[in-house]
């Protein structure tokens, strides 16, 4: 695991500090090189001198750009600390790692991302899978346990009409809003997806419940589960998304607690 021993002392550690030892190896690098002898009254210079200088500079052109970005260089360790079993102590962060997720709770938009993940991924959904098959197979429908299966090429449809929604317009609206400040993003632009949601959830559950109870055609179910589909996929894309532009740098922590607070609501 070299590269995650973060521990280890750094070579360089700051812009400054790069340019500083660089600048004396500028001069050590000059005042050998630049040593002439003379032969028959002529100050020849060392062959070895451009070569070296070439060198140098690009050794410290990259220096300073990683200095610049940010980029600390750490010691590699040897052949035989790589095999060595003992090593020096290092803090115990395995409290830190746990309470983690936890403290994403307090980010308004990481808990606002994990109740729409779990609302269209299991709560809505789970409401059609718990009586589909109740109201499929009733006295007035009468579908077999195949037809039933086959309604559900419904939330198939509707799941790739959601992917091409946010797959189509969501970048095209990113970019469009972008335009309007004057090329500057923001990671709200993409909430703005949600509206064919807040119209789709709503028409979906009602025509479902409703329209079961009043044994409306059994393609008015279909295009129920369809509507549903359409919403849960453009809605589960769209908010973790919308997390994760908001928190670039905490990306990859806050998925535990948008995945602690969906399964909580199944």
């Amino acid at each position: 695991m070299e590269e995650t021993n973060y521990d280890r002392r750094t070579t360089t550690s700051s812009l400054s500090s790069s340019q500083a030892s660089l600048e004396v190896a500028d001069e050590s690098a000059l005042s050998t090189s630049e040593k002439v002898t003379a032969k028959d009254g002529v100050q020849v210079s060392d062959p070895t001198f451009s070569c070296d200088k070439k060198t140098l500079e690009d050794q410290r052109s990259i220096d300073v750009a990683a200095a610049e970005l940010g980029q600390v260089a750490y010691p590699r360790k040897t052949y035989w600390q790589k095999l060595s079993v003992i090593d020096k102590k290092r803090p115990n962060r395995m409290l830190d790692i746990m309470w983690a997720p936890f403290k994403f709770f307090t980010f308004p938009v990481v808990v606002w991302a994990g109740f729409m993940y779990g609302l269209q991924g299991l709560v809505y959904p789970g409401i059609l899978n718990a009586t589909a098959s109740v109201t499929y197979t009733n006295s007035y429908y009468h579908f077999s346990s195949d037809a039933v299966g086959f309604a559900y090429f419904a939330a198939v449809v509707g799941m790739v009409l959601g992917s091409l929604w946010v797959t189509l317009a969501g970048p095209q609206l990113v970019i469009r809003l972008a335009r309007r400040r004057g090329g500057i993003s923001e990671p709200e632009d993409i909430l703005w997806l949600f509206t064919a949601s807040a119209v789709f959830v709503p028409f979906a559950l009602i025509l479902w419940g409703v329209g079961s109870q009043h044994h409306v055609h059994w393609f008015g179910l279909v295009f129920a589960q369809a509507c549903l589909a359409i919403s849960s996929t453009l809605c589960l894309s769209t908010a973790i998304q919308y997390a994760t532009s908001a928190y670039r740098d905490l990306s990859g922590e806050l998925i535990t607690t948008i995945i602690l607070i969906r399964n909580t609501l199944r």
